[in-house]
């Protein structure tokens, strides 16, 4: 009886000293950088709100917010589209065929997969006017856009100006519905980065 206490007794301090350590339970863990960049989101509830987290979202490479920015058609009954300028549709015949919500998601994290993960991409949208209309505005800016990428023969800055027509859903929260990109001098389109990640 003293052998099979002894016996048990060993297991135990054994099966114990095994579990402490190969756990690591009384260690440090040290916290792990998250999946997704994280930035202040913002209840879209006006206009503001939602341009504030349509630039921040492309900044910080987060589909996720970048793709709240846009219309769900089952919300608000507006289906997203995407417009590109004529000259980007004749290089990307993608861009010809109705770009969606999809398009956006694929664009996105093609971009995101060529460049470096402590980069980000810079936007500054200029010359904003807006006009409201209750549940819907116009918005017409023009932009410059830095993506950070080491892809030969593709440009790094990007610009024009861009429209979008906007809506308040049943939520009281707004989305883009309608983007129209224009060219507007010597610098290649969103639409032709678009085209090109496609």
């Amino acid at each position: 009886m003293y052998r099979f206490l002894s016996i048990t007794g060993v297991f135990f301090v054994l099966s114990v000293v095994l579990l402490v350590s190969g756990c690591d339970l009384f260690s440090t863990r040290y916290p792990e950088k998250p999946d997704v960049p994280r930035f202040d989101y913002l209840q879209p509830v006006d206009v503001t709100s939602l341009l504030s987290n349509f630039s921040n979202s492309v900044q910080t490479k987060s589909t996720q917010y970048y793709l709240k920015s846009f219309s769900d058609s089952l919300k608000n009954g507006k289906r997203y589209t995407f417009i590109a300028n004529a000259e980007a549709v004749s290089k990307y015949a993608s861009l010809a065929f109705g770009w969606s919500v999809k398009d956006e998601e694929q664009y996105l994290n093609n971009i995101i997969n060529k460049i470096p993960n402590e980069s980000s991409i810079n936007i500054n949208l200029d010359n904003q006017d807006l006009v409201s209309y209750g549940d819907s505005a116009y918005l017409s800016a023009s932009y410059t856009l830095t993506v950070p990428h080491n892809i030969q023969g593709l440009q790094n800055v990007f610009g024009g100006k861009l429209q979008f027509k906007l809506v308040r859903d049943a939520q009281q929260l707004w989305t883009i519905y309608q983007w129209l990109d224009i060219k507007s001098g010597d610098l290649p389109t969103w639409s032709e980065l678009k085209g090109y990640f496609n």
